[in-house]
């Protein structure tokens, strides 16, 4: 059976799909999934939607939350990257979702809308994890935690490289409550790369872009592959309700 995922973006144009979303549905395909794409131009009844037509949640990366959903006000967010109906949509779905325990994974931004759905909050912004000029990518290696979710899926006793591209970081002054923290960067091992929830079946976010097949190993796909696995066990599980 193939589950269906509901996975999160901006916008849901074709031009805009195409550009931006297309690796993230792709993966979710490799790993045996049908997606469901939602935006604010066309999310629907959220709550329908993950009742009836979605069996996971896929949080997606893109812009700035803006800092009054966490209590803070502008310094260090862009603020040509907020988008509030985003904002609305996706800490909508992330704590629908939470509450239902369905499978979410959580990426880049995804990582920061779950943990600010959690009461968790950001810091505004940190150095050194983007590249700003044309076709490049940042790497750097993150230090896995012995025993999490995390290690078990990328088979990972150390430290493994991922990719990196966000301004915006969850650190430990900021971690909400009911997160785990299960990677961290290095060097600079404040900023958290990876959280998991003890309390749910299946809450994973990470902040690289495990979508981008062609920038990280590939075991990193076994993030999609689990995820997907854990959607469609939640579709079982309502096939014999």
């Amino acid at each position: 059976m193939r589950p269906t995922v509901a996975v999160t973006a901006k916008r849901s144009d074709a031009a805009w799909v195409a550009e931006r979303v297309q690796p993230y549905l792709n993966a979710v395909a490799a790993a045996g999934g049908d997606s469901l794409l939602l935006a604010p131009d066309n999310s629907g009844d959220v709550d329908f939607t993950l009742e009836d037509s979605a069996h996971g949640l896929l949080l997606s990366g893109g812009g700035d939350i803006h800092p009054r959903r966490y209590g803070q006000p502008l310094a260090g967010s862009e603020p040509g990257s907020i988008d509030e109906p985003r904002d609305d949509l996706e800490l909508t779905l992330a704590r629908a979702a939470l509450a239902a325990d369905r499978p979410i994974l959580a990426i880049c931004r995804g990582v920061q809308v779950l943990n600010v759905a959690l009461g968790g909050g950001l810091v505004q912004h940190v150095d050194g994890h983007r590249d700003q000029r044309p076709n490049r990518t940042l790497r750097h290696d993150v230090r896995v935690t012995q025993g999490s979710r995390l290690a078990r899926l990328l088979g990972c006793d150390g430290a493994i490289q991922t990719n990196s591209s966000h301004h915006q970081a969850i650190d430990d002054s900021c971690l909400a409550p009911g997160l785990r923290a299960t990677a961290r960067s290095l060097p600079d091992d404040h900023v958290i790369e990876c959280v998991e929830s003890p309390e749910h079946r299946w809450v994973v976010g990470v902040q690289w872009h495990p979508e981008r097949v062609t920038e990280v190993p590939a075991v990193h796909q076994r993030l999609f592959s689990d995820f997907v696995a854990a959607a469609r066990e939640e579709a079982e599980r309502r096939r014999v309700r």
